[in-house]
């Protein structure tokens, strides 16, 4: 089997897949869905490449997959899968440079199982732990197709989750749901848990679950992101067999779904609100994590947010200085375990601390750039200044939302926001409409349908016109271009400079 292929090879591996990309889909189709794309690992059968958000992700894997593979297999002998991951809030990892911090070229298949399932969720050193997965008597889930449910990430648990200030106590109440009597699970119903990405949301759904599947391993549980949700639900929906999915659900004693902000669709709504309320009247037990507070989510009806801001509700506030020191010296420990000469200095993690990403994936994705330029286990301070020069000290996880982009694109170009929702087709309020279209799509994980719900109700097809559009005229027109990178740079930095 071919060796695991170093990354700067694989940059110039994608260079010749993305000209075949083009000539073969066209520029538009190109432009639309490949331009962000990155290859990030190959390990002598799986390449992993990242896009920067779920529905980018979703959409190649829906329509170009196939295409996608074909085009690496010309590139790599021995390639066999293409996996697609959501780079997130979490900047590239460089490749590492020492073979004891590489990851390993061959690998078994619940290696692999590990290893995938862990990258998917944008997580990790990726080889700095160990990828052996955890198995229950009883799974977090047993629908077919939803593979991470099948192995429990051993990384992902209480013991090496780091507790401060911010996070304590959402960490608590996890806990006591997770150490509670058999019939109790320490009695919030439900316990809802948000906070911006990257803040440790998912890391404790994990191990809730981890912890009741060892202590509980009789008790019935079920994990399942939202999108998850919504997969098996259309699935049963087409399969005629919705009793089914019904049953399973509702037999639960613990359920557990991440990232509900995308839960969309009046019906999987009314189905997850059926289950919810069953399950909660039931004395079962229910745990939820989103980026906003249940009032927040404008993704749900005036029912369900009532529904779920009825049990104990806790936010997770962004990583002080303090803990973001701490979360590194975790994972240099962690990654002392493969190569015991490693040596972070004090003064270097402080430098990560200020200058990475503030998230738990950001600072992961800054130590391993950092890690990747160790000279016999030694970092300098210089060599974390030359690994982190690209990035800036931004508070990267901050929510962007639909609204927060409407209200720029308002005060830019001093169109107001009737017009922005309007029918009116005058040049001066379509092109900023369709530039917030774009950059709701560039900023946000929302699908096309919700951005145009929120651009006036207008169709998906809109948005992708306008997002076409604009990524078209940004080639063309260095001014826009320039007018559009200054409104995505105050957007990111929630500025007001030109309010």
């Amino acid at each position: 089997m071919e060796a695991a292929v170093a990354v700067a090879d694989l940059d110039v591996k994608w260079q010749s897949v993305r000209e075949q990309l083009r000539s073969e889909l066209g520029e538009d189709v190109y432009s639309s869905w490949f331009t962000r794309m990155m290859p990030e690992t190959f390990d002598g059968a799986n390449l992993t490449v990242s896009v920067p958000t779920r529905f980018l992700r979703s959409w190649i894997q829906s329509h170009y997959r196939e295409k996608l593979l074909s085009n690496w297999q010309k590139e790599i002998d021995n390639l066999t899968q293409v996996d697609i991951l959501v780079r997130s809030c979490s900047t590239r990892q460089a490749a590492p440079k020492q073979d004891n911090l590489q990851i390993p070229q061959q690998a078994g298949e619940g290696e692999k199982q590990a290893f995938n399932d862990w990258t998917d969720k944008g997580h990790g050193l990726k080889s700095f732990g160990n990828n052996a997965p955890v198995s229950g008597q009883r799974n977090a889930g047993d629908f077919a197709g939803v593979r991470r449910n099948n192995v429990v990430d051993p990384r992902q648990s209480f013991e090496t989750f780091v507790v401060g200030d911010s996070n304590a106590l959402a960490f608590q109440a996890a806990k006591r749901v997770a150490d509670g009597m058999p019939n109790e699970f320490g009695g919030y119903r439900p316990l809802f848990i948000y906070g911006g990405p990257g803040l440790g949301k998912t890391h404790l759904l994990n191990a809730v679950r981890q912890q009741v599947m060892f202590k509980y391993p009789e008790r019935k549980m079920l994990y399942l992101t939202a999108e998850d949700f919504i997969c098996q639900f259309v699935n049963a929906l087409k399969n005629r067999d919705t009793l089914a999915f019904k049953e399973k659900l509702r037999a639960t004693d613990l359920l557990l779904i991440d990232d509900l902000q995308f839960l969309q669709g009046e019906k999987v709504q009314e189905e997850f609100d059926h289950t919810f309320t069953n399950l909660v009247e039931s004395g079962k037990q229910v745990v939820l994590a989103a980026d906003q507070s249940p009032i927040q989510l404008s993704c749900l009806n005036d029912r369900m947010r009532s529904r779920l801001s009825g049990g104990l509700v806790i936010d997770i506030c962004p990583n002080d200085f303090d803990l973001r020191v701490r979360i590194l010296k975790a994972k240099v420990t962690e990654a002392q375990r493969v190569n015991p000469t490693l040596a972070v200095p004090s003064d270097v993690l402080q430098y990560i601390a200020e200058n990475a990403s503030r998230c738990a994936r950001g600072l992961e994705g800054g130590l391993v750039s950092v890690l990747s330029r160790a000279q016999n286990g030694v970092i300098t301070l210089d060599m974390a200044r030359s690994a982190l020069r690209n990035q800036v000290s931004i508070e990267e996880n901050r929510i962007i939302r639909v609204h927060d982009i409407i209200k720029s694109v308002s005060d830019f170009y001093q169109v107001s926001k009737a017009d922005l929702f309007s029918a009116r087709r005058h040049r001066s309020i379509v092109r900023p409409r369709q530039i917030g279209m774009y950059l709701a799509k560039m900023l946000t994980s929302r699908s096309l349908p919700e951005i145009g719900r929120r651009f006036g109700g207008r169709d998906h097809t809109t948005v992708l016109h306008a997002v076409r559009k604009i990524d078209d005229l940004l080639k063309k027109d260095p001014i826009l271009a320039e007018e559009v990178a200054r409104l995505k740079r105050e957007i990111e930095l929630g500025d007001s400079m030109h309010r």
